[in-house]
């Protein structure tokens, strides 16, 4: 009888560590901290620019093939990092989206956090349906800290119940000189020690948000959990391209904020008990071209006037989605032949073709359930597509170009500026760098990650139970007592699409059931 007391109280002790401890065994940190660097390209850092960002990629765990969820933009990715779910199940389908409910007449910025309040509202109140990183860690016990210097869309997407009084969010933008964080009490305490500085303007934006996150964060209101997202160096990298100098320079000043921060966590004797993770929203890429879309339809006749309705023309720069009114066939399917035929088109996506995940219903398209972006019916464009890529580097010896959307002409463009939103491997690629007790010192993985991966890893991380509307995988291949990198076993597939003298390719990688968008291209 007693054998047989301690042999269940074996099996349950088993279990117990089997679906509550972390991977491996490693403790539970005392922090986690995710810091976002928008636009940050992983082959941005360098020793001589980014000595701290450089020496946590060398002592921790760096992916090689990390990937920014398509499109390539910062707020699908935002909501992707928050729930760890992709856009068909976030609905934040674009950076600029098309919704009747929020505006019937026109597209709207998901920037400005009114709209997706506006848009929550029509969601039955949750402006993201799947639960969020914020609310889990909450529940749990534990406190949970967001801040960005970037748009007020942006910061609310990291946690948008923050309003009705979900942890902590702090950005500068809420409401200028006077709504700065959430709660009202914490709104209060940095209202009268740091004063008010607008959210999104640059590095005055990451200065005032990384001085909050340093004196007040870290040592007033002790989270476990902690959401940086940085805006920089995106807003430099748009308007001056990848390396030039004014973005080599702002690269050097997000460094510095990074080592003021690990300066911080050793002063406060946190540095042995912190996890942290650096991922980008996306990569970059010069563009190279413009291409006038919305001019394109109208001259043809597929759409009534710029200004009509019948089309709805949302851009995202190298990708644009279209909403056609009443969800026409013969209309979808017109406009389809149509961007077939133009040289600058590169591959088209409609609703899945019956009993097929990687083919679209209409000839000569992939299927935007194979992208994640079938958005369950309430945002899903009828029809997306990307513009054409090319490794050709900008003047600064960066590869990577894309054509892009133009409101006036069609044609080369000239100067610096860049974006990202294609399926370029140089906007999709991103940043993935894990560091601390919780991760492998000095490796190198070169399989599939995400950051859809993110929020299950961290969760991994805390010993905390993950709900089956998870898409992301734990990434268990970084955990110090982890698998062994080689035997996460991925696999690449081509997906292949043709009609009349149009072909494309697509390719993506599979982790058992995760998939991830390497690229895609036009073959003709």
């Amino acid at each position: 009888m007693i054998k047989r007391i301690a042999l269940l109280l074996v099996v349950a002790l088993l279990c117990l560590v089997r679906f509550s401890a972390p991977v491996g065994s490693v403790a539970r940190p005392r922090l986690t901290v995710l810091f976002v660097i928008d636009g940050l390209r992983p082959d941005s850092i360098t020793p001589d620019v980014m000595p701290n960002l450089a020496r946590l990629k060398r002592e921790g765990t760096f992916y090689l093939n990390s990937h920014s969820v398509f499109p390539t933009v910062t707020r699908v990715n935002a909501a992707v990092i928050s729930t760890g779910t992709f856009p068909n199940k976030t609905g934040i389908v674009a950076n600029s989206m098309f919704v009747k409910e929020v505006d019937p007449r026109q597209p709207f910025s998901t920037a400005n956090y009114k709209n997706l309040l506006k848009l929550g509202e029509t969601n039955g109140g949750r402006l993201l349906p799947p639960q969020t990183l914020a609310e889990i860690v909450e529940k749990a016990g534990l406190h949970f800290v967001a801040a960005s210097s970037g748009s007020t869309g942006n910061a609310i997407l990291l946690n948008p119940t923050a309003p009705k009084g979900t942890a902590v969010l702090i950005n500068g933008g809420f409401e200028p000189n006077k709504q700065i964080a959430f709660p009202e009490t914490v709104n209060q305490q940095i209202l009268q020690k740091f004063g008010a500085v607008e959210s999104d303007k640059g590095f005055t934006s990451v200065e005032w948000t990384e001085r909050v996150v340093r004196e007040h964060v870290l040592g007033e209101l002790r989270p476990d959990v902690l959401i940086d997202w940085l805006t920089e160096p995106d807003t430099t990298q748009h308007q001056y391209g990848v390396d030039s100098p004014q973005a080599l320079a702002m690269l050097k000043k997000v460094d510095d904020q990074l080592g003021l921060f690990l300066a911080k966590l050793q002063s406060l004797g946190l540095s042995e008990q912190t996890n942290i993770i650096v991922v980008s929203d996306h990569g970059f890429a010069r563009n190279q071209a413009g291409v006038a879309i919305t001019e394109s339809l109208v001259s043809s006749h597929l759409k009534a006037t710029n200004d009509s309705d019948d089309v709805m023309v949302v851009s995202d720069g190298p990708t644009t989605l279209l909403h056609v009114r009443n969800k026409d066939k013969r209309k979808i399917q017109e406009i389809v032949k149509h961007l077939q035929a133009q040289p600058s088109t590169g591959a088209i996506f409609t609703a899945a073709a019956k009993g097929s995940l990687e083919k679209g219903w209409v000839p000569g398209t992939f299927s935007l359930e194979l992208i994640h972006e079938a958005s369950q019916g309430f945002h899903a464009p009828d029809i997306l597509f990307t513009l054409k890529w090319s490794s050709e580097k900008n003047r600064f010896g960066v590869p990577g170009s894309d054509s892009t959307y133009s409101s006036k002409t069609t044609g080369p463009l000239t100067g610096d500026s860049s974006g990202h939103g294609s399926m370029s491997p140089f906007v999709v690629n991103n940043t993935m760098i894990l560091w601390g007790p919780s991760f492998k010192q000095e490796t190198v993985i070169d399989a599939p990650s995400s950051n859809v991966d993110i929020m299950p890893t961290i969760l991994a991380a805390l010993s905390l139970e993950r709900n089956s509307n998870i898409d992301g995988r734990a990434l268990a291949e970084a955990f110090r007592d982890g698998p062994d990198a080689k035997q996460v076993e991925g696999e690449v597939r081509l997906a292949r699409v043709s009609a009349g003298n149009y072909a494309a390719v697509l390719q993506y990688s599979t982790v058992g059931t995760e998939r991830y968008i390497d690229k895609s291209w036009r073959v003709k």
